[in-house]
């Protein structure tokens, strides 16, 4: 068996892999990662993540490759569209100088994977995580085009120790809905006796999002003020970038690392303009933001951070939250309020002064100061709307209704509405007026259903799930490879 595996960073990811070949027929793979793998036995192939993420394939990297032609053009047009959004998670180093490098990548980038997947006849395709970082994307589009079986993984909400779970899973819309629905179900059928048992097995899944989301974690802060330090380190990088900017001093030639690439590293004065917007976009929000008025009714809807995997590609047409935000502007009853919050680390990527501009001028729309605690906000809206953030889970443990515009494996719950249209929205805001209960069963029946769908785990070197629990990277891999296993087979 021949497989392709996308991701699998770390040490953690390795394991996997390692461990993936030893329980499964495997005698080749390619690994695009970050570092390479060696099993005995197995034929392995590396090629570095990075490479194709920074956009540095050359002229020479496709000269023996197969050609494209315009019908699988065609068939990869929604694709193309989603890389063209992810091109913008270059590494921080590079930037492309126009639209046409991002099509000539595009198109260097087809020819290269096109060509990979034919040459190399794949068996499999195993995705570390969702695709969202351009060249994986292209990777599942052309599977999809070439019917080669794929398969990649997702994680649910972290809170460390208490609960991670991954779920696998092979189309970008779906995310296991049928068979959340068919366990909720399941445990909607069982008897008092046979839900309290169930209950005290998952217990602790259910008291770590209780502590989340307890009273006792809910706090008002104050405005966010930066120090004197702060302060001048800000004005110093805004003068620099000012000077810069307007003399049109440029001194300096682009670097490549690759003679043919598209994407050019930064030049450091280029990072300080870089960082001088992102200082004038916080200074800008902060100006025109303010405190909640907890008297009004209001919706939730805080910003997702962007570029992530949450919005792009699981936002669908919602990648561009702005548009889910003008779709609840204009179906909310009169006099209802919507309370945007910024998402405090958030660059100045996807983010400019006008954007917030025209929030505002929507009329029903506040922007929040970015020091408000969003639990408070959660608690006291009427409901809250996100793409597929988490505050939609803490409004569901809290029993207040949510609103999802992208695609989440939390819609199968009560009370959370999938939508993505006007018609969606409407239904919605009627069904929650006429009253949405979210009891203590719900939230049981959602534990109990992940819990058959999913299973502990963790796949993100970044973002440790694990820290004092006694669940060990052994336990871990073997979760991860009996997915695989079941996959592969």
């Amino acid at each position: 068996m021949n497989i392709l595996f996308v991701g699998f960073y770390g040490d953690e990811g390795r394991r996997v892999v390692e461990e993936a070949c030893k329980a499964c027929s495997i005698v080749e793979l390619t690994l695009i990662g970050d570092k390479a793998v060696q099993v005995p036995g197995v034929e392995c192939r590396f090629l570095d993540k990075s490479y194709f993420r920074n956009a540095q394939i050359t002229f020479e990297d496709i000269r023996n490759c197969r050609t494209v032609d315009a019908e699988l053009c065609e068939q990869l047009l929604e694709t193309e569209l989603e890389f063209y959004k992810q091109s913008e998670r270059l590494n921080r180093k590079y930037e492309f100088s126009s639209f046409r490098a991002r099509q000539e990548f595009y198109l260097r980038s087809l020819i290269y994977f096109n060509d990979l997947l034919d040459r190399s006849c794949f068996d499999r395709i195993v995705m570390s995580n969702v695709p969202h970082l351009g060249y994986d994307t292209l990777i599942y589009g052309l599977a999809k085009e070439k019917k080669i079986p794929l398969q990649f993984f997702y994680r649910l909400p972290i809170i460390t120790d208490k609960f991670f779970y991954l779920y696998s899973e092979d189309d970008l819309r779906i995310h296991r809905r049928a068979d959340m629905m068919e366990f909720l179900k399941e445990f909607k059928l069982k008897s008092r006796i046979q839900k309290d048992a169930e209950k005290e097995l998952l217990a602790p899944k259910i008291d770590a999002w209780s502590e989340i989301v307890s009273s006792e974690r809910r706090k008002l802060a104050p405005p966010g003020i930066k120090s004197s330090k702060d302060r001048l380190k800000s004005a110093v990088m805004l003068s620099i970038a000012w000077i810069f900017s307007y003399m049109r001093l440029m001194p300096y030639k682009r670097s490549f690392d690759s003679g043919h690439a598209l994407a050019p590293r930064r030049t450091w004065l280029e990072k300080v303009e870089r960082k001088a917007r992102g200082n004038r976009l916080i200074k800008y929000y902060d100006s025109i933001s303010s405190c909640p008025d907890s008297t009004q009714k209001y919706v939730y809807f805080p910003l997702h951070k962007q570029p992530e995997a949450t919005t792009a590609p699981l936002g669908g047409v919602y990648q561009d939250q702005r548009l889910a935000i003008r779709v609840l502007s204009y179906e909310l009853p009169k006099g209802w309020r919507i309370y945007v919050k910024e998402f405090p680390l958030q660059k100045e990527s996807h983010r400019n002064e006008g954007l917030y501009d025209e929030l505002m001028s929507l009329g029903n729309v506040e922007l929040i100061d970015k020091s408000v605690d969003s639990l408070s906000l959660v608690a006291k809206a009427e409901f809250t709307a996100t793409v597929t953030g988490t505050a939609a889970w803490e409004s569901f443990f809290m029993g207040k209704p949510s609103m999802l515009f992208g695609f989440s494996i939390l819609t199968a719950a009560n009370g959370v509405f999938d939508v993505k249209s006007r018609e969606d929205v409407r239904t919605a805001i009627s069904r929650i007026q006429d009253g949405i209960d979210i009891d203590d069963d719900d939230k049981l029946g959602l534990i109990y259903a992940l819990d058959k769908v999913c299973f502990e785990g963790y796949l993100e070197p970044y973002k440790p799930a694990v820290t004092t629990v006694n669940f060990s990277a052994e336990q871990n891999a073997a979760g991860i490879v009996r997915e695989v296993a079941d996959f592969l087979s």
